[in-house]
């Protein structure tokens, strides 16, 4: 249990760290931006911005409650967004929280774990899911998609979200991963830990990640199942990496490769990713979110 403390801690400051440990590096590599919850790469350090005005008196607080299919429960969005206990829809799903998954530790300011992780550990792209590390099996929780064009979108906290009325539209995809909730207000407003996520992905990106993940792309690196595991869900104390969040994929393999991640497992991952270019690492985190438990496919036509 320990153990899952520690990596849901650790895991909620990736993003942040990542960028800007990225940005240190004396290399002149650039992140993938999408991956880090950016639409274009971090610009150079601004000047502190001015003292902010008087704050506003808090608007009283709302009321409505808010109700999920499948559930008894019924919670308001404080309730929801309370880092110190929030809403958990859904207890029957998931063996009993401990208390610093549940309600964190309010003296010391930490949140709880499934505020950001959900109860049921799956996390969403900002972060990362944790359950697979611990007593909680992993399921299936993205759909991938191969396509030309995706949804606009706009970012909220290091999350792609789908533009709604005169703004929606469809835009090429380029080099990225488009990682976002199969329904906004479920996920945005409600955190419904039964709404999963869909990655859009480049054509062809399966097939190239396929061959890197399966064979070592002609030796450009090694078989990620050697130490994952056959079905890529996971060897002894190496974790799974199927139909996990490609945003946190490339995120680890891209730090990794820069020298920002030093974790103890971090040596013998170095010279796996030594020879990986960002089109290499978005094919493989393509790929891998593909696969489900058990070696299936996870990939839709639309």
């Amino acid at each position: 249990m320990r153990k899952f403390v520690v990596l849901a801690l650790a895991l909620a400051c990736i993003i942040a760290a990542g960028v800007l440990a990225a940005q240190q590096q004396s290399s002149t590599a650039v992140p993938p931006p999408w991956a880090y919850g950016f639409a274009t790469p971090p610009g150079p350090a601004a000047a502190p911005p001015a003292a902010p005005a008087a704050p506003a008196a808090a608007p009283a607080p709302d009321p409505t409650l808010h109700k999920l299919p499948g559930s008894t429960l019924s919670f308001t969005l404080a309730q929801i967004r309370d880092g110190f206990g929030p809403a958990d829809w859904y207890p029957g799903d998931h063996p009993q929280m401990p208390e610093i998954v549940a309600h964190g530790k309010r003296d010391q300011q930490v949140n709880a774990c499934g505020l950001c992780h959900y109860p049921n550990g799956k996390g969403r792209p900002e972060n990362a899911g944790v359950s697979g590390l611990s007593s909680i099996k992993w399921t299936p929780w993205i759909r991938v998609v191969e396509a030309d064009t995706v949804p606009k979108t706009r970012i909220a906290g290091g999350m792609f979200l789908v533009l709604e009325g005169a703004e929606a539209g469809k835009e090429p995809i380029g080099q990225r991963i488009i990682e976002t909730p199969e329904k906004t207000e479920d996920t945005e407003l409600l955190r419904n830990p039964h709404s999963g996520f869909v990655a859009y992905v480049p054509p062809g990106s399966l097939k190239k990640g396929e061959a890197l993940v399966t064979n070592g792309g002609g030796g450009k690196t090694t078989q990620c199942g050697v130490c994952h595991g056959a079905n890529l869900e996971g060897l002894g104390p190496v974790p799974g990496i199927a139909g996990r969040s490609p945003s946190y994929l490339v995120r680890q393999l891209y730090d990794m490769q820069q020298g920002a991640r030093k974790g103890i497992w971090t040596d013998l991952m170095k010279p796996v990713v030594a020879k990986l270019t960002a089109e290499d690492m978005l094919n493989i985190a393509a790929y891998t979110a593909s696969r489900a438990p058990g070696g299936e496919s996870r990939r839709s036509n639309q």
